[in-house]
């Protein structure tokens, strides 16, 4: 197991456009696998409420603290901020609707895994389900909220040299690489 690599190929303000245009790769791909996993970081008790209100089951980290205490509970409130939430391994379309309404000005990242590229037999590419994802990051330019910005980013994900493969998925919706690639998961 190793990480995939990352290409950005649309970024926008608008939010719902970020997560359609994931949609649309996702069409691409076999979502008989698929896996959704969601990570944000909240910085006031404000956006911790909302976000634990609309989805009570995040394993929350808060600093210095093991993942053991759920968003919802009193305790995690009282911690100091930042506060890591996630959740791994979601069925799909179980929450991500839910998490983009409620994810505000947060960095946060929603990534579908697995979603199994097909083979493309004109450009010699076999088909790939380790490596194959699609991620929104939400209010940043990279997943790991390297890149703070007011807008979101949409990354296809493949083996690392993979920059063939991403093109073609790119041009199947229209779209075309709009940056280096980099290390994801």
């Amino acid at each position: 197991m190793g990480n995939s690599q990352a290409y950005p190929v649309f970024r926008t303000t608008d939010l719902a456009a970020a997560v359609e245009t994931a949609r649309r790769l996702l069409a691409i791909g076999d979502p008989t696998g698929v896996k959704v996993s969601l990570e944000v970081t909240v910085s006031e008790a404000s956006e911790l409420e909302m976000l634990s209100a609309a989805m009570p089951t995040a394993t929350a980290f808060g600093c210095g603290q093991s993942p053991a205490i759920q968003a919802s509970t009193s305790s995690v409130i009282a911690s100091p901020f930042p506060i890591f939430l996630e959740w791994t391994s979601q069925p799909l379309g179980r929450l991500e609707d839910c998490f983009v309404a409620v994810a505000g000005k947060c960095p946060a990242t929603v990534v579908w895994s697995r979603v199994g590229w097909p083979e493309v037999p004109a450009l010699h590419l076999p088909a790939e389900e380790e490596y194959a994802h699609v991620s929104v990051s939400i209010n940043s330019r990279q997943l790991h909220w390297d890149e703070p910005a007011p807008d979101h980013t949409v990354h296809i994900h493949d083996r690392k040299g993979g920059s063939l493969r991403a093109q073609w998925l790119a041009d199947q919706v229209g779209l075309y690489l709009i940056g280096p690639p980099y290390l994801a998961v």
